[in-house]
């Protein structure tokens, strides 16, 4: 439930709400965290999912009806002209979900990385212009008219740069279908120019990216997937070789073939 006596586009006050939140990749891509020391952040709108961004614009016009006013179209004409990139990072509050190890980590051969929370809004708050925010994903199909209205409110005072293109910058990528709330789902995401991105290839396209630093105190646990076979002695040791002799090592607990 959003706590609308404070700011909702503020995620910073939700900073003590959780310790740790959690990263399902495949064992290569948890390499190439820990021995960089960086964590990286791509393009949201580049995902495998095609509806992406999409919630968000439609719980606007549903609370918006027949009447669609002229600021919602200017700003949808901004996105697309803006050239820039919503980058983030998924997380999630769970560190043993079965549908996550089968979706995101390798169909089970990877990890869950446990990052420090609080790492992560330093990360946010150190970064300066264009600093990276942590959002959590909203699901219910109240709070997400709630924040709507409120954003809808602001809106009409306002011209249509000074508000809703802020907001929805980040709001497009913090709303999702109720369907996917097993996930419990929170984003790292940044708001950068296109020219200013590294890039990476991928099979049939190219993919904004940015890669943040990580603090030997960035990665508090790594949970090996139920398919990795990597003895937990193993991972301790390449842990201490990379600077993060302090992360605890476990294993899933959900099995399957």
């Amino acid at each position: 439930m959003i706590d609308f006596d404070r700011d909702p586009i503020r995620p910073e006050l939700w900073k003590n709400q959780l310790e740790t939140l959690y990263h399902y990749c495949s064992a290569s891509t948890f390499e190439l965290i820990a021995s960089r020391k960086t964590v990286r952040l791509s393009d949201l709108a580049q995902s495998n999912d095609s509806a992406e961004g999409e919630w968000y614009w439609s719980v606007l016009r549903s609370i918006l009806g027949d009447s669609v006013p002229r600021w919602l179209e200017e700003t949808r004409d901004h996105h697309a002209a803006q050239a820039k990139a919503t980058l983030g990072l998924c997380l999630t509050e769970e560190d043993d979900l079965l549908s996550q190890w089968r979706g995101y980590a390798d169909d089970g051969r990877g990890v869950c990385i446990g990052f420090s929370a609080a790492a992560l809004f330093s990360i946010a708050e150190e970064i300066g212009e264009g600093k990276p925010r942590l959002y959590r994903v909203e699901y219910s199909e109240d709070d997400q008219r709630r924040v709507a209205e409120w954003v809808n409110e602001r809106q009409r005072f306002r011209k249509t740069t000074d508000h809703i293109i802020e907001n929805s910058d980040y709001f497009q990528f913090a709303f999702k279908n109720n369907g996917f709330r097993e996930e419990k789902e929170w984003r790292l995401m940044a708001i950068k120019p296109l020219a200013k991105c590294k890039y990476v290839a991928r099979a049939d396209r190219f993919v904004p990216v940015l890669d943040l630093p990580l603090s030997p105190a960035a990665i508090v646990s790594v949970r090996l997937g139920p398919r990795n076979n990597t003895p937990p002695e193993v991972m301790r040791g390449m842990l201490a070789s990379y600077g993060f002799p302090e992360t605890t090592v476990g294993s899933a607990t959900a099995t399957y073939r």
